[in-house]
């Protein structure tokens, strides 16, 4: 089976699928980023163009760097930290596998989005909960197959694999606070010495 066929197969038959990717070594990381690209460009096409009645942002105040934390960013530190406490945790999954299977695992959060986007431009505001559940549908079907995907390549059973996500998120929280007193402790430096030097040059 074709590396691009794959992406489409593990949709539909998961466990078959994902067995393939973890036993026959079928999948593909450049298909993944050329996927985790598509993914961060459906960000900027549902931020921009979304039909105006269902979109609360203003389209000519989009700053494409704000939208990386929650894709791009986001999906790396997603691969890491399952692969360290999946690392811990006996988990036969390689970095490269958790990549793949993340990024495959995307694919139908990317075409229910573009359905969305696409009908929210025809669709009146009765239609919202409509709208709704087909971005629900891509979402559910993502998460269900991350999960299929994630219990292939570990070799877990279904509670393992849960508690492994688990884990990963209680990671991603970890990280994102890190990361965000980091910042904070870092502007406060920066401010204590800027004002130490303005009160240098003033008494100078």
């Amino acid at each position: 089976m074709g590396q691009d066929k794959l992406i489409f197969y593990t949709m539909f038959h998961p466990f078959h699928g994902f067995d393939d990717l973890k036993r026959k070594k079928s999948g593909s990381v450049v298909l993944s980023n050329v996927i985790l690209v598509i993914f961060f460009i459906s960000a900027i096409l549902n931020r921009q163009l979304t039909g105006f009645i269902f979109n609360p942002y203003r389209i000519d105040k989009l700053n494409v760097l704000t939208l990386l934390p929650g894709t791009i960013i986001l999906f790396a530190v997603w691969v890491i930290c399952n692969w360290a406490f999946c690392s811990l945790l006996d988990g036969s999954g390689t970095f490269k596998e958790i990549w793949i299977v993340s990024a495959y695992s995307l694919v139908p959060y990317i075409l229910f989005t573009s359905i969305t986007i696409f009908l929210s431009n025809f669709i009146t505001i009765e239609g919202a909960v409509f709208l709704n559940w087909i971005f629900k549908i891509g979402q559910v079907w993502s998460i269900i197959l991350i999960i299929l995907g994630l219990r292939e390549i570990h070799q877990y059973t279904l509670k393992k694999t849960l508690m492994s996500i688990v884990l990963t998120i209680v990671g991603i929280l970890i990280v994102v606070f890190l990361t965000l007193l980091s910042f904070s402790l870092y502007n406060q430096v920066a401010t204590f010495i800027k004002t130490i030097y303005r009160e240098i040059i003033y008494r100078l």
